[in-house]
């Protein structure tokens, strides 16, 4: 079926290829060839609309329609449609015409949002544009609207593709004729107006009596030859002479494919010809010896026995073309290779990075988990002024390699948005607790205003959207020393009543950022000149980060501001679903850990380095706990096999076995099957959390580890007590 279903697409558009070729060659008015294009392809294919713009040189840059078919010229009276950079010229009509190559759209692609409405009431649901284009002329393009999606595929495109290149020679042959006879009311004959027409499109003609050998050229099939007329023979033979020695035996079986296919046909109808297009590209040696392209297409005419009479056929030099073509693909090649050398220098950075992350993180846990231990031992003031320093310079340090990484893997198109059903209040509620304080230090007035319309469930990204909120609140108080910081949320409501556009201003009355770097305050280590990085201290990537996060999320953001008057900054995330049906969601209960007293329990620390397993260690120093230590996996799962482990605290990252190895040998032990076995690692994004949870791992820590983390992870699975109950 689906065979006979494209042998009748392929006799369909030969048909109407056959039809438009006559209309081009018949035609002496340009509007009537338009309207006779559209026309034929609209009765024969059924489209419901056809129309052909032509773009104006005006600063407007509007597409004028001058020919239409269809059921209705409502749409087209609707629409205004130019080939600017307006967002008029965003649809496909105006890509096509800018970008001169065919453009398809689907009723829904978002850049065809403009024309949406009026296209839906005409049921038209997907749209193709083909330039209307020689070389570098460009004259508008031919529309082409069905009723189904995806209806142009490969084949269509490229039929329509031709039959735009067919009419823009229509056209411009129309034209040139046109402008060289102004004083002549017409052409007087068919043969008049196609020689005009060769000489434009560098095309010849030639006809070749078969029975007396003779043929007969045009002035133009000499210039293609590059031969002197009064030196040409005549003779039929010569067509073949001139063919290139590596194309001659393949021409000569074309022609003789279409000798036979216009015999049986002759069989058939009784009819003597058959036009059928079916151009052919070879190469001929010209007269001085080059070599050129050239494209050809003929028929044959019988006797009236149904023997060969003579040929008719056209001959157009496309070296042009193909030198372009070649060009092209050389072109094509150079940036393949170059993509594929920038993805190995990414896929190079990526590891590198991740590499650098694991030995900095690494012993960054040991300098900040024992900072935070001290600084519950130390009572002289000088102390802990010191251990504060350490701690707050290794946070400082650990957020640039977060900051790093994170940029890393947005450029490299490896971060996924995870979006799931959240309260937003809750998120709100915590965002305003933490910078309350940070502006109460600083003698700011911190304000959060929500809108009573505010839904408190929606669909979002929690983990990137509490990234973006604290990016650009902490800047805000950040870079404010007097006034106010103000925070303010609202919904725009969407005729899809379970979507809204979410929308988050952030207002300062800070140093503000000049005129001069706002058009690079999104940029990746951009700083403004007058910001004293001493004082302020940063990496110029946060907002870039921002950016990109709020880009992934279908949001913008958009920053109004001026030296000295402060800053504001507003984030919109499109389309966010909500849930009004739901009235509780489950949330985390933070237990306080300071009083928590494990009952007796035995622990397995596995981690290659000595400092990480002596912090963990000093975590439990005063808990009824037993403590094991393993330097890598190996040696894990060995003492897994002689003992029995109430939780295993298992680094990823080890010589000789890793974590994931050493688990999966474990979860094999029959007394260990069901241990909890807590991953530690430097790095965790949402693609690893799966993986973690295939290998059989009942939870993670990040490095660098807290106190206060580690107990609550070991509340979910060890018996303690309180100590003030």
């Amino acid at each position: 079926m689906n065979e006979i279903s494209e042998l009748k697409k392929q006799i369909q558009r030969l048909s109407i290829l056959t039809d438009c070729r006559k209309v081009i060659m018949r035609s002496t008015d340009e509007k009537a060839m338009l309207d006779e294009f559209c026309n034929i392809i609209v009765e024969k294919i059924g489209f419901p609309l056809v129309w052909i713009g032509y773009k104006e040189n005006t600063s407007t840059k509007e597409v004028k329609v001058v020919a239409y078919r269809g059921f209705t010229d409502e749409y087209l009276k609707s629409v205004k449609i130019t080939w600017g950079d307006d967002l008029y010229g965003s649809g496909p009509v105006g890509t096509c015409i800018k970008k001169r190559m065919p453009q398809v759209y689907n009723i829904h692609d978002e850049l065809f949002q403009p024309w949406k409405s009026i296209a839906e009431r005409q049921n038209f649901r997907s749209i193709a544009s083909f330039p209307l284009q020689k070389e570098d002329d460009i004259i508008g393009a031919i529309s082409i609207y069905s009723p189904e999606e995806n209806i142009f595929q490969e084949n269509e495109i490229k039929f329509f593709e031709n039959l735009a290149n067919d009419l823009t020679f229509g056209i411009l042959s129309l034209r040139e004729v046109k402008n060289r006879i102004k004083t002549e009311q017409s052409l007087r004959d068919s043969e008049g107006r196609m020689v005009q027409a060769q000489n434009l499109a560098q095309m010849g003609v030639w006809e070749w009596d078969i029975k007396t050998d003779s043929v007969i050229y045009s002035d133009e099939m000499f210039k293609i030859y590059g031969i002197n007329p009064s030196k040409f023979t005549g003779k039929g033979s010569d067509y073949f002479h001139f063919t290139h020695p590596e194309d001659a035996e393949r021409q000569m079986e074309n022609t003789n494919k279409l000798i036979q296919r216009t015999k049986e046909h002759f069989q058939k109808t009784g009819e003597m010809s058959q036009i059928i297009p079916d151009p052919k590209e070879f190469r001929i040696i010209r007269e001085d010896k080059s070599v050129c392209f050239v494209k050809g297409d003929a028929f044959v005419v019988l006797d009236e026995f149904g023997e060969p009479k003579k040929m008719v056929g056209i001959l157009q030099d496309i070296t042009k073309q193909k030198i372009a073509e070649i060009a092209l693909k050389e072109h094509e090649n150079s940036l393949r290779l170059a993509k594929e050398e920038a993805e190995r220098a990414n896929r190079a950075k990526s590891i590198f990075l991740a590499n650098m992350s694991h030995e900095i993180r690494t012993p960054m846990n040991a300098v900040i988990g024992f900072a935070d231990l001290l600084s519950n031992q130390v009572s002289d003031p000088i102390q802990e002024e010191y251990i504060k320093s350490i701690n707050s310079s290794g946070k400082l340090l650990l957020n640039l390699i977060n900051d790093i990484l994170d940029l890393s893997k947005i450029e490299a198109g490896k971060v996924e948005i995870h979006s799931e059903m959240i309260d937003i209040f809750s998120v709100l509620n915590e965002i305003e607790k933490t910078f309350s304080l940070r502006a109460y230090n600083k003698n700011l007035n911190f304000s959060m205003n929500l809108d009573s319309n505010l839904p408190a469930y929606i669909e979002i990204d929690e983990l990137r959207l509490r990234q973006i909120l604290t990016n650009i609140v902490g800047n805000a108080i950040k870079f404010t020393e007097n006034g106010s910081v103000a925070m303010s949320v609202r919904p725009e409501f969407l005729e899809h009543k379970d979507f809204i556009n979410l929308k988050f201003s952030i207002e300062d009355t800070g140093i503000g950022i000049s005129e001069s770097f706002l058009n690079q305050i999104f940029q990746a280590f951009k700083q403004q000149e007058e910001q004293d990085s001493k004082k302020y201290g940063g990496t110029g990537l946060g907002l870039a980060i921002t950016k990109q996060l709020v880009n992934l999320m279908n949001g913008e953001i958009f920053v109004k501001s001026e030296t000295g008057k402060g800053s504001k900054f507003t984030i919109i995330f499109y389309e966010v679903k909500i849930n009004k049906n739901i009235v509780h969601l489950p949330k985390t209960i933070q237990k306080k850990v300071g009083n928590v007293v494990f009952n007796n329990a035995k622990i397995l620390i596995v981690d290659d380095v000595e400092p990480n397993r002596m912090l963990l260690r000093e975590f439990f120093r005063k808990q009824n706990i037993e403590i094991t230590e393993a330097e890598n996996g190996q040696v894990a799962v060995h003492l897994a096999e002689q003992n029995h482990y109430d939780v295993i605290l298992m680094d990823l990252r080890m010589p000789i076995m890793d974590g994931y190895q050493a688990v999966e040998l474990i979860r094999r032990i029959e007394h260990s099957k069901n241990t909890p076995i807590i991953a530690i690692t430097a790095s965790i994004f949402h693609e690893n959390l799966e993986k973690l949870r295939i290998f059989g791992f009942s939870g993670y820590l990040k490095k660098p580890v807290q106190k206060s983390d580690m107990f609550r992870e070991m509340m979910k699975f060890l018996r303690y007590q309180n100590r003030d109950i």
